[in-house]
């Protein structure tokens, strides 16, 4: 008979047989460390197919983030949910416009707003593209007053080539003349009042050397304000077709000019002496086109207290007013109103009707 061995017993076990012949211990040794390395690499892989799923899941999570958040933000708290769409459900409408402009407004492009806070009351093509005429010497005179330190006593000597010029272009002047030296000051009022053509020019060159160059400040100073439709290519307002903007941009510009102390002073004031030079030894006086348009047009004029006129036959009549009504500062623009052939001012006469309305209504 074979003699019945007895299975080894494993170590730790209990039993005599605890020591085994060498070449066993080798064996079982070799057959145990593949047996660890086939297990570690089963181990290693499980976790690995594991760890990708985990992977999967998370990225599907974070994906679905927006729907899984909804369908718990419903399933746990129904109540907020149906809260938030009934405010989405009852969003206020657009606020509509305050007033309504009279059905029989001769200008074409046309704004109304709040000189305190710019805030636009009613419109007619106020984004539409347009030409500004003299309106442009707002612009021009305030930037002039920003680049002069003092403009009582900074003067310049103007030039024959300024009168040459303007004389070609047709353009209006305040009666300066070749030759004559005259003070930044008077200029500002000389653009301003009559519409001087002569004062812009005169600005430009005392600031910058010249009118091209003082024209890059005024579009540097229209980017600032954040006046994006509109650019200028000359200081006087003559007419461009690269020199355009939009009633709503000369809202920016006025609401802006009127914070300006001494450009508030220029646009509200009626009657003007320059001091004396050495060819006006009285000085000049100047009259507000504002208030002689007015009174040439035989209106009666119960609110408005300065502004800006323009006038060219691409731009119509124009005009920047400024006007307090029953207690209360408002501007009114206008351009394209008429041909300027007649006796009455359209664009004097659109301003005071909107000024009545918005008297009747408060």
């Amino acid at each position: 008979m074979k003699e019945r061995r007895q299975p080894p017993r494993r170590p730790g076990s209990g039993g005599r047989r605890t020591v085994q012949t060498k070449r066993r211990t080798s064996g079982s040794a070799k057959s145990g460390l593949l047996f660890l390395i086939a297990a570690l690499i089963v181990v290693i892989v499980i976790c690995s197919v594991v760890l990708a799923r985990g992977s999967e899941n998370r990225g599907s999570s974070i994906d679905s983030t927006d729907d899984f958040s909804s369908s718990a933000a419903t399933d746990a708290a129904p109540d907020t949910a149906k809260e938030s769409e009934s405010e989405t459900e009852t969003e206020p409408p657009a606020v509509e416009p305050q007033y309504e402009l009279p059905s029989d407004l001769n200008s074409r492009y046309a704004i109304l707003f709040e000189t305190a806070t710019g805030k636009k009351l009613v419109g007619k093509n106020d984004d539409v593209r347009t030409f500004p005429a003299s309106i442009t010497k707002i612009m021009t005179v305030l930037v002039a007053i920003e680049n002069i330190d003092d403009p009582q006593t900074a003067e310049i000597t103007l030039e024959q080539s300024i009168f040459d010029y303007l004389i070609s272009a047709n353009a209006s002047v305040a009666g300066f003349q070749a030759g004559e030296t005259v003070k930044a000051i008077d200029l500002m009022y000389a653009a301003m009042l009559p519409s001087g053509a002569d004062g812009s020019i005169g600005l430009a060159e005392l600031v910058s050397g010249s009118e091209a160059g003082f024209v890059e400040l005024m579009n540097k100073k229209a980017a600032e304000l954040g006046m994006n439709s509109t650019h200028f290519s000359n200081v006087t307002g003559l007419h461009d077709e690269n020199h355009y903007t939009t009633l709503r941009d000369l809202s920016v510009l006025m609401t802006a000019a009127l914070k300006n102390d001494l450009m508030r002073e220029i646009m509200t004031t009626k009657r003007y002496t320059t001091s004396a030079t050495n060819i006006h030894s009285a000085g000049i006086t100047f009259s507000h086109t504002v208030f002689t348009s007015i009174n040439a047009s035989g209106l009666q004029n119960d609110y408005i207290i300065g502004g800006k006129t323009g006038y060219t036959l691409e731009a119509g009549q124009c005009l920047a007013s400024v006007a307090v009504v029953n207690g209360k500062e408002y501007a009114f623009i206008t351009t394209g109103a008429g041909d300027g052939s007649n006796k009455i001012k359209y664009n004097v006469a659109d301003a005071l009707s909107v000024y009545e309305m918005i008297a009747s209504e408060v």
